[in-house]
């Protein structure tokens, strides 16, 4: 017997481009999910991954505008790759718990999906998840 599968819940963040150079893309907060506390930051910005740390299995990184420079701002997680074209997942530890992140990429909007407290604890289920978009 097959068990079913319960998507768990998530907080939706959605973003439009601003701003694009070379290098990376400065995304702004248009709308949140109705029942949604903000997760993240009004503004944020996906960087090229520049190899100033040992991880591997992406090329974009994540970094929230917690201050008035980005030099100095939050860089949360990469944007790692999935079998689906434009999705990405990542994960960010805020307040001592590590939550799942999951970026869905259409046209000049950027949709993050944000597993409050909950980060799956093996392979198989986090591909339960990215099969659901």
């Amino acid at each position: 017997m097959k068990r079913s599968f319960k998507l768990p819940d998530f907080y939706s963040h959605y973003y439009e481009l601003t701003h694009s150079v070379k290098t990376y893309d400065v995304y702004t907060i248009v709308n949140q999910s109705p029942q949604s506390i903000n997760l993240l930051t009004e503004e944020l910005r996906i960087e090229d991954y520049r190899g100033f740390s040992d991880a591997t299995g992406f090329n974009k990184y994540l970094c929230l505008r917690t201050t008035t420079n980005w030099r100095t701002c939050e860089k949360v997680t990469g944007l790692r790759f999935t079998k689906k074209d434009n999705v990405f997942y990542g994960d960010r530890v805020y307040k001592g718990k590590k939550n799942l992140l999951v970026f869905v990429y259409s046209d000049s909007q950027l949709r993050i999906d944000v597993y409050r407290s909950y980060y799956p604890y093996n392979s198989t289920m986090l591909q339960r998840i990215i099969e659901q978009y």
